[in-house]
């Protein structure tokens, strides 16, 4: 019976996932045509690159941690806010630098004809970002036997989709596209907050910590990334990957700072995960 409560939700939320990564496709396509999706759909393959990618691997690999502290709140409350620092530490800052050198990539590496589709990358980062965040959540909920939260958090996706997808794509493109996605995606986030705080037994002072290191030396780095471009005249390849090696450095070398000051940042969590394991 056990089981069959869990692979009907788990069912459940993967039709509802299906619609929800499948439906914004549908109604481009069918209003706007196929031009118009061919941006899309690109647009928003690189902008979900920190949630496909990165959280699906970390997802893998903790996975098993959550089910076998799940009856130690401590441990398990310490894992999973050591795995949101993790995926933050590579999130935040691609997220920023799809933002700001999205463009350069773009125009760069796939041509002047492709630069349409990047206002809408730009704004699917948010939403790329935010996936990547509450996926973490929906990882917890199962591995603790309470898959239905993971399907009450896609639901409100789906249906905050359904109902602005259509109006918002009919008058305002692919950009009304994808902000029916950003909202969509954002609606998952109350839930998200107060089950993984439920589940773990945490305050919402503890995410502060979390996300100080990589958001502050996010930040920085953008910084940093502005005025390398104002004093770098004209793109080519070479000022491109020169700006992404320095910007890259800069930021784990803030990450480190943080590190050797407070003790907080990723370099302490994969500590942390790694005697966990």
């Amino acid at each position: 019976i056990e089981l069959m409560h869990f692979g009907k939700w788990v069912f459940a939320l993967t039709v509802i996932i299906f619609f929800c990564t499948q439906g914004d496709g549908i109604v481009i396509g069918r209003i706007l045509g196929t031009t118009a999706l061919g941006f899309y759909a690109l647009a928003s393959a690189i902008s979900n690159l920190p949630a496909t990618e990165v959280t699906q691997l970390v997802s893998q690999i903790i996975f098993p941690m959550y089910a076998k502290f799940q009856s130690d709140i401590q441990k398990l409350q310490k894992v999973y806010f050591n795995t949101i620092g993790l995926i933050i530490f590579i999130t935040i800052p691609l997220t920023f630098g799809i933002i700001f050198l999205g463009e350069d990539f773009v125009f760069l590496f796939l041509g002047e004809k492709w630069l349409p589709m990047v206002p809408s990358m730009k704004l699917l980062a948010f939403a790329g970002f935010i996936r990547s965040l509450v996926a973490t959540g929906g990882c917890l909920f199962s591995a603790v036997g309470e898959p239905e939260k993971d399907f009450q958090m896609n639901i409100c996706r789906f249906l905050t989709m359904l109902i602005t997808i259509y109006p918002l794509t009919k008058l305002y493109g692919i950009m009304g596209a994808s902000l029916s996605v950003v909202l969509s995606i954002a609606s998952t986030i109350p839930n998200w907050l107060i089950e993984s705080k439920r589940i773990t037994k945490a305050k919402i002072s503890y995410f502060l910590p979390v996300f100080a290191p990589p958001l502050f030396s996010s930040i920085a780095m953008v910084i940093l990334v502005i005025w390398i471009k104002s004093i770098l005249c004209g793109t080519s390849p070479l000022k491109f990957v020169s700006t992404i090696i320095l910007a890259t450095s800069f930021y784990l070398f803030l990450i480190y700072l943080f590190w050797k000051r407070f003790k907080l940042g990723p370099i302490g969590e994969i500590k942390i995960l790694k005697s966990s394991l």
